[in-house]
């Protein structure tokens, strides 16, 4: 059911990225600015997958697989994103809807997100935020 609500969430974002195409409604950024070594990179909000921290530093992985670094933290990056398109999954994770590959129940009513390209730690959704998840998915 969860996996079904994903998919039809995917469609009506993509629905709704046709219909603004480029109007920023909610002065939210359109893209952010990562480094790779001593690079400067700007990265489209559409080709992030999902944010995490590690180790107290900041990656942006994106829809190509590519991992980029931030010197924001996870709680800026959140309040520049589009909350309809990102999800603050943890402490440690944004994850973005077009990356959501399948919801999985995981232990006592939290939820385990498998999201493409692959994240090597797993994402949980607490019990105490499945619920908002949910919510978040049938919006």
């Amino acid at each position: 059911k969860l996996n079904r609500a994903v998919v039809d969430y995917q469609q009506k974002v993509t629905e709704q990225e046709e219909v603004t195409n480029e109007v920023d409604i909610n002065n939210t950024k359109k893209r952010i600015l990562t480094y790779i070594r001593n690079e400067l990179v700007p990265i489209p909000i559409e080709d992030i997958a999902y944010i995490y921290t590690e180790n107290t530093i900041t990656y942006v992985m994106c829809i190509d697989g590519k991992r980029t670094t931030s010197n924001l933290s996870l709680d800026e990056l959140f309040s520049q994103l589009d909350e309809t398109y990102f999800f603050r999954a943890n402490r440690q994770f944004i994850i973005a809807i077009a990356s959501i590959d399948t919801i999985v129940k995981y232990g006592n009513n939290q939820l385990k997100i498998v999201v493409t390209p692959n994240s090597e730690t797993n994402i949980i959704i607490s019990k105490n935020r499945a619920a908002l998840f949910k919510q978040w998915l049938n919006f």
